[in-house]
């Protein structure tokens, strides 16, 4: 183990003088590949019936030696890329996941992005997905930009008085 921090504190509390000496240790790299946790580790994705929606999934390789990785989807309308790749020591990999709600269910859909590597201890790290289709989507956030010159009072970008929205989904 190597130690990052070591240090000293005290505190007064009350009457009472507490002391401490602390230090915190790191580690040293496992012998091998190693996969961290991907990230995130479960995905919410909504989109339109016949509309697609993509993210992303990035881990990295913390051993001691290349990652060796395949990505591989659980559903019909989950796709993944790439599919398999080596991760250099120390470097992260992202993996695109889209999908299809032409191919899937209205509604909730669930599977899994499944990511198996070299990885001595654990072999195998599951993403959890979840696709909601639905023929309209809610609203999540506003932003109203109401950006006016200072002298003049006209809205920068020429708009009309509140015409200045977009909705982001």
């Amino acid at each position: 183990m190597r130690t990052i921090h070591k240090g000293f504190w005290s505190a007064m509390i009350g009457l009472m003088l507490i002391a401490a000496e602390c230090s915190v240790t790191q580690s040293p790299p496992r012998e091998g590949p190693s996969m961290g946790m991907p990230e995130p580790s479960e995905l919410t994705m909504r989109a339109l019936l016949a509309g697609t929606a993509t993210d992303v999934v990035t881990f990295a390789s913390r051993g001691t030696s290349e990652l060796t990785f395949t990505a591989s989807p659980t559903g019909a309308w989950l796709r993944v890329a790439p599919t398999e790749g080596v991760v250099p020591v120390g470097e992260t990999q992202t993996v695109e996941v889209a999908a299809d709600c032409s191919l899937a269910s209205p509604g909730p859909n669930g599977a899994s992005l499944v990511l198996t590597s070299g990885d001595l201890v654990t072999p195998t790290r599951v993403v959890r997905v979840e696709l909601v289709c639905s023929d309209d989507l809610e609203v999540t956030s506003l932003t109203v930009d109401r950006a006016r010159h200072p002298r003049t009072g006209a809205w920068r970008d020429g708009r009309q008085r509140g015409t200045n929205a977009r909705f982001v989904a």
